[in-house]
């Protein structure tokens, strides 16, 4: 008698074992060994790609691509001359003001002063740097005697950030 509560006792607990090794292969992301799993029909055409940038990309060299080029690994690093044109960026600067990217330029305590609008915000941070790039390469202020200017939103009346020859840097 004790020989039968010992086999039925290991033949329950074998079951049961069973039955947590089938449960836990159900969650498997894979392709099923047995017949209640999912079919080869399931996983054919998913072989997703990503609009963003490749991941193996190196991170310094994600703002040499153009949107267009991102996925098929071309670099052509851009410039602010490509946007300027001419005549030195007049209508490329105005096109800023009128569209509320830019408010307004000043000079505050001997320092230049770049008011941003409320389009600003709206931009992505690759072209937030890129309409920056622009000023910057049109006015020279890089080069000038401050060496860099301040963005400024004169609706919160704050600072949000600076140009200098690194390039653009936000709060």
């Amino acid at each position: 008698m004790h020989f039968y509560k010992y086999a039925l006792k290991t033949l329950v607990c074998a079951f049961v074992m069973t039955g947590f090794l089938m449960v836990s292969g159900n969650a498997q992301a894979k392709p099923k060994l047995w017949i209640f799993g999912w079919g080869n029909h399931h996983w054919k055409n998913q072989d997703y790609k990503s609009y963003l940038m490749p991941p193996a990309q190196p991170h310094n060299r994600q703002w040499d691509t153009r949107l267009e080029d991102r996925g098929n690994y071309t670099f052509e690093k851009w410039s602010p001359e490509q946007w300027l044109g001419t005549d030195n960026g007049a209508q490329v600067i105005d096109g800023f003001f009128e569209a509320d990217i830019l408010r307004d330029q000043k000079i505050i305590n001997d320092i230049p002063v770049l008011i941003v609008g409320s389009n600003f915000y709206r931009l992505s941070g690759f072209d937030k740097r890129r309409v920056t790039d622009v000023i910057n390469q049109a006015y020279q202020i890089t080069n000038s005697e401050a060496g860099y200017f301040e963005l400024r939103d004169e609706e919160v009346k704050e600072i949000i950030g600076y140009y200098d020859r690194y390039g653009l840097r936000l709060n």
